[in-house]
Formats: C-alpha cells, structure tokens, sequence
C-alpha cells in the first residue's frame, strides 16, 4: 500500500491519493461557489420575510438599470455583494446579474466591504437558499463503567490518555436537533421460501415476492438458465460469459463462440493457413479450444508462473510449475498453437468498419464492454445502499488514453468510473470515453456527467449513494436528487470549491495542547430555502485534523455506541469495547468500500499475474472477464445464503472454473451432458436419414441404404437472398461484399443448372440468366456469372445499374432464358 500525505487532499487528491486524468472535472467543480473571501451567495430574502422575524431591512439603493452598463468591474461586484449576489464570472454576467437584482428589488443584506453574516447558497441553488448552523445538545455523557472491564481500563481507539482521565472527549461529543424525514427505499424482488419435507430440489423451495433491503440476486434471470444450488462454479459464470448465443436469451450480446469466430476470421484476414503467408498450417479455433487458453490464463492467476508457457511442460521436467493437466489437455503443440491464440485474438467483428477514436477509443473491447454492462444489470436487484468511485486497469502497452498513475499499485493504466454494491460491480463508464452531452449541456463537469451517467441506469428511486472526496459537491448533491432516479448522496468533501459553508469551517491547529482542545469538535448546518432538496447537511468533525462531509441521506446528527475487540490482557482473551462514533461517518465507513471490494477480489486471483500486455486493449478484455467472474462469484454467495446453503470458497469457486474450462470431459457435468445430447441427437437425425433412403433395383428385392443418398435427402442450403434493401451499400445485410477481404471464385458443381443472383434480382425475378460460366464467391456465399463477379464486389451503387443489367438480360434472348411463374 502507498502512503499517502494528507496535506495533499487539498491540492487535488482523494482519500486513495488519486488524482489522474480526472483533474478537470475538481478544476471546473472549483467555479461553483466563490472562494472565502467572496462567499457571498444569492440573497433572495425578501423584505415581509425579514419584517416577520423583527429586523428592520435596509432599503435597496436608488440605482437606475441604464447606469449599470457604465459602472466597472469594481463597482459592480460591490454592489452585487451588497445585494448577497454571486461576484463570479465576466463584466457582461455581472452587469446581467445586478440588472436581475435591480428588477426583482432586492433588499441590500450587506455592506459592500464587510463580509456578509449569513452563509448563501450561491450558484446552482435558488435564491435565498442559505446555510443555518445548528446547535449542539448535551445528550453523550461519559460512561466510566463501559470502558472498565475485569479491572482493566479502555480507551476509545482515536482517544487520546487526556480525554480518559477527564472525560473531556465524552464532554465534546454533542448530538444536534437534526430530524429530517427522508423517503424511504422501496424495492420488491422474488425471495425464497424453504418448503419442510420436501427431498427433490425443485420443490425445497418456494418463491414469494418481498421487500428487501440488501442487494439480491435476480432469482428469474438464474433459473431461466437453470440455476440451483448444486450447479456448478462454471454454470454459473456462463450465465455472465455464455459458450454459444441463445436465441431465446435477451440478454447476452457476445459469447465465447463469436470471440472464437472473430478469432478464426482473423486469421485468415491477416493470410494464415493452407497457402498463406504465416503459420501455412494454422487450422481454425474450436470453442473448446478457446476456452482452454483463457482457462490457462485464469489456472496463472491461481498458480502464477513468471512465464505462461512453462505450464504446458510435465511436472516431473519442470517441478515448479509444469502442469500435468496442461501438457495432458493441450498436447505437443501447444506452444505454438498458444503464440497463434495470441497473435489471432479478437473481442470484436474484424470487417466492421472502425468507428473514430473519439467517438469509440475502446472499439477493440466494444461488444465485450457492452455485454459485460447489459448483463451485470440484469443479474441483480440493487439495494438501498451504493457507492462510486474510480476503477483502475493497469496496462504497459502504448496508447494515448493511458495515463501515468504512480500513486496506486496498479499503475499506468486505464480507469473508469464505476457504481457497486457489495463488491459487485453494477456498471462503469470510462473515462477515456466522452462524457455524456446530455449533462455536459446542464453545466456539469465531465465527471459528474459521467456520475450521472451511472446513477441514470438505476432501476429504482432513493438510492443511498456514498462517494469521496473527489466526487462530491453540494450543487451535484442537488443535481442528483432532482434527477428522476432521486438518489441521496453522503461522503467527505473537501472544504474549497465545494459548495462548504463557511459556518461549519475549523481552523487547523499544530500545537498538541490545541489539537487536545479542538478534538472531538463537530458543526453541523442544514440548507434551508430549498424546496426542491430539503434537508441537506454540512458537517465538520475535528480529529486528528477537521475534514468535512455533505449528505441529504443522513436523518439524524447523533453519536452512536459502537464495540470493537480489544485484547484483554488479565482474561487473556478478545473483549468488545465500546466507543461511540458520529452517525453519518458510521453509515459512511460501512457502504464507501463497494468498489474497493470489487478491486480486491478481482485482484487476489487475477489473470494477467506476471503479464506485461503489450496489446492495450488485453488489459481491457482480461479486466472485463474478471469483473465478470467476480460478479458472479458474489451473485452465487448470496444465492446460497439466502436458501440456507453453505457457499464454497473464493478459491475453490475460482479453481474449479478453472478446471472446467481446462477440461470440461472430466471437470463439468453440464457441459458434458449438453455435448452428449446434441450429439446423440446429430447421430439419431443422420440414423434416421439413412434408414428413410432406400433404392429399389428391378432385379433385386433387396434394399440398399447409403450414407451418399442420405446426403441427399438433406435439405439445401439456401442461398442468401438479393433485393434492393440487402444489396444496400452501407445498411443492406450483403454489404460485406465491398469489404477488403479475400472473395475468392470457385466453380459450382451444378455450372450449367445454377443462375446468376445478380442478373435474376435485376430481372425482378420474371426470368433468370444460365450459363456455362458460374461462380460461387468463398466468402459471400452467393453464385454469378463471370461478368458479375467484379461488378458485385465493387460497385456500390447496384440499384443504379439495375437496368443496365437488364438491358444485357434482354439482349440474350436464347435458350438460357427461362420462364419462371409466381
């Protein structure tokens, strides 16, 4: 772990010592309120409202609007500050704001030269809201019995010897007259019910729809994929990461079978295989085979080696780390086949066109981000409590969106914002990627457009989201619970550009003497003249030096009794300790960690241990399927609990995916039967085909039944087919015919029966063209002539000459033309 100065917090780091590519959204955070000397704020007190509390307000100076437009910058702000009004921004807004003020009559709450009593709201806030500091009750009082224990006297963890012998901590400790009614979290889920004497799995349980706190995992997304407590580890990370696509699953967008086909395609673009130029005996990746390598992977974050390859080696010539299941699985070849997997990978359809960087930086990874998001939403129902904050992906290769990170273990890398809960990661946005206009445009920062980007996938109102440092500010407080999602947010602030109140500021102190004296110390201010956020609280806690926190999800102000162990050295054993703890900071230390959780199980067994990844967007592909795994590593804990089972371990969960990827034959029931019954089933369709051929000779009774003639019997492959929409450059479903790959011409075996696509689709299907000379393009799949073939994989514009090829149509008027009805 890295230590980290706290006297840097306010120079741009969060409480991780982070500051990154993210400075600018603190830099334009910082222009939201007016510094110490200029907060002034928007004064929108009106004068029957301050009559009504028995102040005699001052009348608003004579001032004509015509004279604004000639007074300086000077005499503007000083009669802005008069006024309580923001002295931010050009000569032009500050002549537009004290126009706005002369019309509205605003009183005058202030001298120009003074500073102004109370503490407004400013920017981003209605006029007249403002700050108001509460007071403190004496409600904490020192509890001497509570901390004696079989004789032996504790202290408070933070406590100093001080605050033990004269109580003075307990004297400080002050609960406030906070009571703020917050709406509460509403959110219904299908929950299990245990069903007594029962001994068959599916009737153990039954399932009722319920209230819930906690994050729970969607039981009808499982079981739709036939989920149960004895599936296996491996069952379950299919759910997230699916072998083959599912017609019938809506969810899933990729699966290792199209990684396994943009792979082959791949290949074969870059020249390899029989007549190529590398690797002449390259043969395409199985699915099985694909799952292996990234099995091989996954067995290195288990057991790392500082090179892979050395795993393909037998235990008994590399003691170390040989791997008998590996040589075992992956064979005499497997070295070089493993340097093909990774010259030949690909996350994303090669003959797409690439989209522009600034628009799509993470294009190689593209469709593996989506699902990854799609799916993780689907697996979970959220509960009350989230939090925020940033995800780091460590890469060594070169690409402009990398930044130099030297204040984290991770490293250079990538990073994304990221919102989970209880270590699963729900969904992320990187920051490599444009921030949203839709909040860029309401005069939010990228970051907080990015923030807002996340909160906005929220199925579910009044979430309770904590954040740090970094994040929070009171005008993005606001901001998110106006939006429709309604969340509440809490967390540490910093104390400038913030939207802090001055009332609630603590001065630093040095000395031990004043720090003794200044401990303990807590402030607290409620915003009021807010109809839209009631409630928001500002508060300072003096410890070993002030820090400061913003809410509008705390309901109380209050200290709270908390216990810990502490070693007791008479009974020789653990004791719990009471200490008492401010409750927002208590509510804060239990749910900020969500995405800290997220990154140390990740990171205990990862990947790409020992790994450089040269390829930038490895380390994206390699940190999506663990996120992936880790999701559904926490998805099948909470399953189990919530049926009354025992989970198995982090390790044993890993290991055993591990294993079934590796070898599924021996080490995944499921697959294994899946395989088994789709190939019972390709043998009982090929028996049955045989047995309906029979061929009936005139001088024999007997029969004669051919695997040839059950060829036949097979019902052909249709061709694809040709019409104006399909054939559509840019849009049509046979537009890969302009791609720049290798569309190769190869004779059909039926020349003289076969008909020109090209030339049936332009005569609108009434006639079809036959010839001597047909083709069948290698990859297109489709059968021309040879005049067509060139014009079919260059010309764009094929409806423009559609009468051009039905006037050569019309010109061959002979025996190949052939009437078609219907």
């Amino acid at each position: 772990l890295v230590s980290i100065d706290k006297a840097v917090n306010e120079t741009g780091y969060d409480s991780d010592g982070c500051e990154g590519p993210f400075y600018e959204g603190v830099k334009v955070e910082g222009t939201l309120i007016v510094d110490d000397e200029e907060e002034v704020g928007v004064a929108g007190i009106e004068v029957a409202a301050m009559a009504e509390n028995g102040e005699n307000p001052k009348n608003p100076e004579v001032l004509e609007i015509d004279a604004v437009d000639k007074m300086k910058v000077l005499e503007l702000k000083a009669e802005l500050k008069k006024r309580g009004v923001s002295i931010r921004g050009k000569k032009e807004e500050l002549i537009n704001r004290l126009k706005k003020a002369i019309e509205e009559k605003m009183p005058i709450v202030g001298e120009g030269n003074d500073k102004n009593e109370l503490d407004y709201a400013g920017e981003g806030f209605p006029l007249g809201a403002r700050w108001e500091l509460e007071e403190a009750i004496d409600d904490v009082n020192k509890q001497d019995d509570d901390m004696i224990i079989e004789g032996i006297r504790f202290r408070e963890p933070t406590a100093n010897e001080r605050d033990d012998i004269d109580g003075t901590g307990y004297q400080k400790k002050k609960n406030f007259r906070i009571e703020i009614d917050r709406p509460p979290f509403v959110s219904f889920c299908v929950q299990p019910e245990e069903v007594r004497n029962q001994i068959r799995d599916k009737d153990k349980y039954q399932y009722h729809t319920k209230l819930h706190k906690s994050s729970m995992p969607n039981i009808e997304f499982f079981h739709k994929r036939g989920i149960t407590t004895s599936s296996h580890p491996a069952d379950w990370l299919n759910c997230f990461l699916p072998l083959k696509n599912d017609v019938h699953d809506s969810v899933s967008l990729i699966s290792i079978a199209d990684i396994t086909s943009w792979t082959n395609k791949k290949a074969f673009l870059m020249n390899a295989g029989q007549g190529g130029t590398e690797y002449k005996d390259f043969e395409p990746f199985a699915i099985e085979e694909m799952l292996r390598h990234f099995g091989l992977y996954m067995l290195n974050g288990i057991a790392p080696s500082p090179q892979i390859e050395s795993k393909f080696l037998p235990q008994e010539n590399d003691q170390a780390h040989g791997n008998d299941l590996c040589y075992r699985v992956f064979g005499s070849n497997a070295k070089l086949r493993h340097k093909q997997f990774k010259k030949y990978l690909a996350s994303v359809d090669p003959v797409k066109p690439v989209p522009q960087r600034q628009t799509h930086p993470n294009w190689k990874c593209h469709p593996m981000l989506l699902h990854a998001i799609r799916v993780s939403k689907a697996a979970i129902v959220l509960g009350e409590s989230l939090s925020i904050d940033e995800q780091t992906i460590g890469c060594k290769g070169r690409h402009p969106d990398i930044q130099r990170i030297s204040y984290k273990r991770e490293g250079d890398g990538f990073q994304c914002d990221s919102i989970c809960t209880d270590g699963y990661t729900y969904s992320f946005y990187f920051r490599n990627q444009p921030a949203p206009n839709e909040f860029l445009m309401k005069g939010l920062s990228p970051l907080h457009a990015r923030c807002m980007a996340l909160i906005k996938q929220l199925q579910t109102q009044h979430h309770r989201i904590y954040m740090d440092n970094l994040y929070i500010s009171a005008r993005f407080v606001r901001f998110a619970w106006m939006s429709e999602q309604k969340v509440m947010i809490s967390g540490v602030a910093r104390k400038s550009g913030r939207g802090l109140p001055s009332c609630v500021y603590q001065e630093e102190v040095t000395k031990k003497e004043d720090i003794i004296r200044a401990k303990w110390t807590v402030k607290a201010a409620v915003l009021k003249g807010d109809p839209m956020v009631p409630g928001m609280v500002a508060i300072s806690i003096y410890d070993s030096k002030p820090f400061y926190m913003i809410s509008n999800a705390c309901e109380q102000v209050k200290w709270i009794k908390k216990k810990r162990d502490v070693y007791h050295k008479g009974l020789k054993k653990m004791v719990k300790v009471p200490f008492m703890r401010l409750n927002v900071v208590d509510d804060y230390n239990k749910h900020m960690n969500n995405v800290d959780q997220a990154d140390q199980l990740r990171g205990v067994y990862r990947w790409d241990t020992f790994m450089r990844k040269r390829k930038w967007w490895w380390s994206i592909l390699f940190w999506c399927m663990q996120m992936l795994q880790t999701n559904s590593y926490i998805m099948y804990r909470k399953y189990m609990e919530i049926h009354s089972q025992e989970p198995i371990s982090h390790l044993e969960f890993c290991k055993r995916i591990c294993l079934a990827w590796l070898d599924p034959h021996n080490n995944w029931p499921r697959h294994e039967k899946l395989v088994a019954r789709n190939r019972d089933k390709e043998q009982t369709s090929e028996a049955s085909a045989e047995r309906s051929v029979t061929t009936s000779s005139r001088n024999s009774l007997s029969t004669i039944t051919t695997r040839s003639s059950a060829k036949k019997l097979q019902p052909k492959k249709r061709a694809r087919r040709f019409t104006d929409t399909s054939l559509h450059p840019t849009k049509g479903s046979l537009n890969d015919r302009l791609h720049q790959v290798q569309h190769w011409p190869i004779v059909t075996s039926v020349s003289r029966s076969g008909v020109c696509q090209l030339h049936r689709w332009a005569s609108s299907g009434t006639k079809r063209k036959r010839g001597n000379t047909l083709f069948k393009c290698s990859y297109c799949d489709v059968t021309l002539c040879g005049k067509c073939f060139l014009t079919y994989h260059t010309v764009a514009d094929l409806e423009g000459m559609k009468m051009a090829l039905r006037l050569e149509f019309g010109a061959n008027t002979s025996d190949d033309e052939v009437e078609v009805s219907g």
